[in-house]
C-alpha cells in the first residue's frame, strides 16, 4: 500500500470498518434493503451498505465533485488566465481546506456523529480499493475521529436523511446512468428476461406517485410510448436485477431527429453557434399540395407561424420565421407540404422524413 500519512484513507483493521451510526439510519438501510434490493445480490445488510457506498460516493454533500466544484472552476479559471499554477493551486487548496473543515464540523454536529450505536461494516474490495484513492481523504483527518470512520459515518448518515425516492435513484444509480446514457445516445438497452436477452428502446424515465423507484417508459412493436398502465413498462429494480447494459445500436429515427433539431443552426458556419441564432428569422418558401392547402387554412388560426401567399401561385407560401416554428408547425403536413428554400432545412426535413419512413417500413408485419 502506497498511501501517504494524511493523504488518502488508511484501512489498518482491512476491510472491517467498526462505525457508529444512529439508530434512524441503521433501520433505514435495513429497510432499503428489502424495499430497493429484494431479489437482487448482495442479499445481505453489509452488502447493501458496499452498494450504497460505491454509489453515494461521489455525489454526496461532501464529495469533490459536490462541495469543491466551484472552488475548482475558479482554480481552472485563473491557471487559463495566465496566473501561475503554483500559486493558484496553493490558494485555492487552502480555501477547499477551510470549506471542508467547515463542511465536515456542520454534518458531524447535524447527525451527532460518534453518539449513535456500534455497527461493524464489511468492505468489499472495490470498494477497499475506491477508498484508498479517495482524494477527498485528507480533509477528514485531524478530527479527533478515525478519519474513513469519520466519513463513512457521515456518508450513511446523510444517505439515511435523504428522501424516499431520492434513496431510491441512489440504490439505482448505475442502472439509471445506464438508461440516461441510451436516452441520451438515442441507442437501445438489453437486459435477461428470463434465458432470453430482450432488445428494446427506452424513451423516458418517471415516478409513480406510490412508488419511491422509478420506471422507464419503452417504445412497443407498434412504435409507440408504452406508458405504465401497459404490462410492458419497466421497473429500474427489474433491470437492476437483470443486468441492462446500452447497445451500440441506434434507434434510426429518434437519432435523425434530435440531429435535425441540434442541427437547425448550420446557416452559421462558425463551430461554436450561439443559442441565440437558433432565434434567428429566415423567408422559409413553402409548397402545399391542394389537400395541404385546405388542412393548412383550417388550422391557420391555430398555428404559430404566419404564411404569407404568392401572388401567382396560391400553392406557395412564404413564412418569415425560425426553423424551430417550421418545424413544430409544419413537419405534421407530410407529403402536403414541401420546403423549397433554404435548401439546408429543405435537405435535413427530407432526411428526417427518410428516417420515419425506414422506422416504419422495418416493422415486421403482423
Amino acid at each position: 500500500m502506497n498511501n501517504s500519512i494524511k493523504e488518502y484513507f488508511i484501512l489498518d483493521n482491512g476491510n472491517r470498518q467498526k462505525l457508529k451510526l444512529s439508530r434512524h439510519a441503521i433501520d433505514i438501510i435495513k429497510a432499503d434493503r428489502l424495499r430497493f434490493y429484494s431479489g437482487i445480490k448482495p442479499k445481505t445488510i453489509k452488502g447493501f451498505i458496499n452498494v450504497i457506498i460505491s454509489n453515494y460516493y461521489s455525489i454526496f454533500p461532501l464529495s469533490t465533485e459536490v462541495a469543491l466544484k466551484e472552488n475548482e472552476s475558479v482554480r481552472n479559471n485563473l491557471i487559463s488566465s495566465g496566473i501561475d499554477k503554483d500559486a493558484v493551486n496553493k490558494a485555492v487548496e487552502e480555501i477547499n481546506t477551510m470549506h471542508m473543515d467547515k463542511l465536515i464540523k456542520e454534518y458531524q454536529d447535524k447527525f451527532e456523529i460518534g453518539t449513535g450505536y456500534f455497527y461493524t461494516v464489511l468492505l468489499n474490495k472495490k470498494n477497499i480499493e475506491l477508498l484508498e484513492k479517495l482524494s477527498i481523504a485528507k480533509y477528514f483527518f485531524n478530527k479527533s475521529f478515525s478519519p474513513l470512520s469519520l466519513y463513512l459515518e457521515i456518508l450513511l448518515e446523510s444517505y439515511a436523511s435523504l428522501k424516499k425516492n431520492q434513496r431510491a435513484e441512489v440504490i439505482f444509480k448505475k442502472t439509471i446512468d445506464i438508461i440516461k446514457s441510451a436516452i441520451h445516445h438515442d441507442a437501445y438497452i438489453e437486459y435477461k428476461d428470463g434465458i432470453v436477452n430482450t432488445k428494446t428502446f427506452p424513451i423516458s424515465l418517471y415516478h409513480l406517485e406510490d412508488s419511491p423507484i422509478p420506471y422507464l417508459s419503452i417504445e412497443d412493436d407498434n412504435f409507440d410510448t408504452v406508458e405504465c398502465l401497459d404490462d410492458k413498462y419497466l421497473s429500474i429494480k427489474d433491470l437492476e436485477r437483470n443486468k441492462v447494459h446500452e447497445l451500440k445500436e441506434k434507434n434510426i429515427y429518434y437519432s435523425e431527429m434530435h440531429d435535425f433539431l441540434n442541427d437547425r443552426d448550420e446557416f452559421k458556419t462558425d463551430v461554436n453557434r450561439s443559442k441565440e441564432s437558433l432565434k434567428r428569422k429566415f423567408n422559409f418558401l413553402v409548397r402545399f399540395t391542394k389537400v395541404g392547402l385546405e388542412r393548412f387554412l383550417y388550422e391557420e388560426d391555430d398555428l404559430s407561424i404566419l404564411g404569407i401567399p404568392d401572388k401567382i401561385d396560391k400553392y406557395l407560401y412564404t413564412f418569415k420565421t425560425n426553423e424551430t416554428e417550421v418545424f413544430y408547425n409544419l413537419f405534421k403536413f407530410g407529403s402536403s407540404m414541401e420546403i423549397i428554400k433554404p435548401i439546408e432545412v429543405r435537405n435535413r426535413f427530407k432526411k428526417l422524413y427518410k428516417a420515419s419512413y425506414d422506422k416504419y417500413n422495418n416493422k415486421k408485419e403482423n
